[in-house]
C-alpha cells in the first residue's frame, strides 16, 4: 500500500545546472530534466527571484541531434545574477517535486544550442504581457536570429504602414495585440498598442497607435512584424499604404 507521506520524502531532488546572466537582473538557467518532466512552478530560493517563463528543449524536435532534454528558465529580480552566484543553488518548486539546482557555472548565453534558442524564443514571445515585457525584452537581441527566421505564411494578417515610421499602423481584422515586435532600420523594437480603432465594414481593419517600450522607434517602414497577444504570437505581412487618390 502506498503511503500518502511518500511524496514528501521525495521532495528534494538535486541536479546540476548552468546560468547565463542577460543583465544584472535577468538570468537564463538551464538544467537537465528527468523522464517525469517536472513542470516548473515557482522559485523557492534565493528570495526575490521570479520565474518569468520557461520551456523544455531537446524533446525529440527535428534538428535536436539526440540532445538530452533540458529545461530553460528565465528568472528576474534585483541583482538576480549576483544572488544566484552567491547562493550557488536555485530551489525550484515543480508539479512533481522540489528541485535543488546547483548553479556553480556562469557563462554567455551564446552557449545555448540552436534548438534551445528556438524553444526559448517561442517561450519568450508567447509570454510577453504588460507584467513581463520589461525582463523578457532583454532577451530579444540574443534571440534575433530566430526572430528573423520566423516564417510569414500567406495567410498571415496584413499590417499596413503609412508613411516612413511605424507609430500608427492598420491591422486586417479586429483582433488587437498587446504588443508589436518590429524590425526596421536594421534594429528590433517592441511597441505596445496604446489605442485601437476598428473600421467597420465588409473589410474590417483596425487602426493601432503604437508606443515604443523597448528599442529605438522605427524611422523607416519596418520589414518584419510579430503580433504579441495573451494567447501567443504570430507574424504579419507588411504592406505599404495605398497612394492617396
Amino acid at each position: 500500500m502506498t503511503s500518502l507521506a511518500e511524496p514528501a520524502a521525495q521532495a528534494a531532488r538535486r541536479v546540476g545546472g548552468e546560468i547565463w546572466p542577460i543583465t544584472d537582473h535577468v538570468v537564463v538557467c538551464r538544467y537537465p530534466v528527468s523522464t517525469s518532466l517536472p513542470i516548473p512552478l515557482a522559485v523557492l530560493a534565493p528570495g526575490g527571484l521570479d520565474l518569468v517563463t520557461w520551456t523544455f528543449a531537446g524533446m525529440g524536435e527535428a534538428g535536436s541531434g539526440g540532445q538530452a532534454p533540458v529545461a530553460l528558465l528565465v528568472l528576474a529580480g534585483p541583482d538576480a545574477a549576483t544572488a544566484l552566484r552567491e547562493a550557488g543553488e536555485l530551489a525550484l518548486a515543480t508539479h512533481f517535486h522540489d528541485l535543488a539546482i546547483a548553479v556553480p557555472r556562469s557563462g554567455t548565453a551564446q552557449a545555448l544550442t540552436a534548438v534551445e534558442r528556438e524553444a526559448l524564443c517561442v517561450a519568450v514571445l508567447s509570454a510577453i504581457v504588460p507584467e513581463t515585457v520589461g525582463p523578457l525584452s532583454k532577451l530579444l537581441p540574443m534571440l534575433r536570429p530566430v526572430i528573423d527566421a520566423l516564417p510569414v505564411p500567406e495567410t498571415a494578417p496584413e499590417l499596413t504602414v503609412s508613411g516612413e515610421g511605424a507609430s500608427t499602423v492598420t491591422l486586417a481584422g479586429f483582433s488587437v495585440p498587446n504588443y508589436l515586435l518590429l524590425r526596421g532600420d536594421g534594429d528590433l523594437s517592441c511597441a505596445r498598442v496604446a489605442s485601437a480603432r476598428v473600421r467597420p465594414g465588409g473589410d474590417v481593419r483596425t487602426d493601432l497607435t503604437l508606443d515604443t517600450v523597448w528599442g529605438r522607434p522605427c524611422r523607416t517602414r519596418p520589414d518584419r512584424a510579430i503580433l504579441l497577444t495573451e494567447a501567443g504570437f504570430s507574424t504579419a505581412r507588411i504592406v505599404a499604404a495605398p497612394a492617396p487618390r
